[in-house]
């Protein structure tokens, strides 16, 4: 699995809008506040920089997508990250056997690599809802050949549907596949 720094995930997620450079820039920012995690550091140079996967990369896409549609909060944002970065319970995988993919991001890349020509149906829900006078924001992936991936959008008990937030993921992969192979090819 290729690692990529954070200024190659910048490029990674550069738009017409966004050059590389503020692109990196919003890397860090996610990095610092704990949006993407960082599982690996590379053992040949002596700074230890970062290292990121192809799901990192699905991740920071998704997350950019959010940012711009202008801010959103730091609830949804962390409720967003953590929904692709980690494996619930609820998933019925075992992060613990070595098929498993590090992340649900990551599981969607290989998904889409594995054959690029369908779209996997891939959406990210993103939903706020009052409860006992809090509102909280919660997460789900659904897969549209497989079903849902998690527990899904249903409210709590007693928790009232305040607003919701559905971002498409799979016209995310062919532009960051092409991207991925351009960046492949110049190394």
């Amino acid at each position: 699995m290729p690692n990529y720094t954070a200024a190659q995930l910048g490029q990674l997620i550069a738009t017409e809008n966004m050059p590389p450079d503020s692109a990196h820039l919003r890397i860090k920012n996610f990095v610092s506040k704990g949006y993407i995690l960082t599982r690996q550091r590379s053992e040949s140079d002596k700074r230890g920089t970062l290292l990121f996967s192809e799901g990192d990369a699905v991740l920071a896409a998704v997350l950019s997508r959010m940012v711009d549609l202008g801010r959103l909060s730091k609830e949804a944002m962390q409720a967003a990250a953590s929904r692709l970065s980690g494996w619930y319970l609820s998933d019925g995988i075992d992060p613990m056997d070595k098929q498993t993919p590090e992340s649900p991001a990551q599981w969607m890349w290989d998904e889409f690599s594995a054959m690029p020509s369908v779209a996997p149906g891939f959406t990210l829900h993103v939903a706020w809802q009052r409860r006992l006078g809090h509102v909280n924001c919660r997460a789900a992936l659904s897969h549209g050949l497989a079903g849902d991936v998690g527990a899904g959008m249903t409210n709590e008990p007693d928790a009232e549907p305040l607003a919701g937030l559905i971002v498409p993921i799979d016209p995310i992969f062919p532009e960051l596949k092409v991207r991925i192979d351009r960046m492949g090819k110049a190394h």
